[in-house]
């Protein structure tokens, strides 16, 4: 049994060698354009919606108000799934990570319970990551 998976071990190690070692052919252009797309994507802030809901604190009072908006924020993120960080192979090598933020100010109107409405507005603010690179 354990020669059995000491084979398998050295089996593994040999495949993934020759995995990394493996060049790409240059009449390949199917292969060669998604390399170019992925890494075309890089490692850099995206515009993502962020909820103002997820942003509070389960008690704060906005979340009892009967309406407010936005209801959501554009800010900027190093988001992994919209990003590449990797040779030009294809092959991963790291993630994509926040390597600089900043605060984000933003203005929330909302409407307090009362009858009539009562219009108020609230300043909030949240992280949002101007530089990012690549880890792994």
């Amino acid at each position: 049994m354990m020669m059995q998976t000491c084979i398998c071990m050295v089996v593994g190690v040999v495949l993934l060698t020759l995995g990394s070692a493996v060049s790409l052919p240059a009449n390949n252009h199917i292969i060669e354009n998604q390399v170019k797309e992925l890494q075309d994507m890089g490692c850099k802030p995206v515009m993502q919606k962020v909820l103002v809901v997820d942003l509070l604190d389960e008690t704060d009072d906005l979340i009892e108000m009967l309406y407010f908006y936005p209801q959501a924020v554009a800010v900027r993120r190093c988001v992994e799934d919209c990003s590449f960080c990797g040779n030009n192979h294809g092959k991963i090598k790291g993630r994509c990570v926040a390597s600089s933020r900043e605060e984000k100010t933003f203005v929330v109107t909302y409407y307090e319970n009362t009858s009539p409405p009562t219009k108020h507005q609230r300043t909030m603010t949240t992280v949002e990551h101007t530089q990012c690179g690549c880890r792994t």
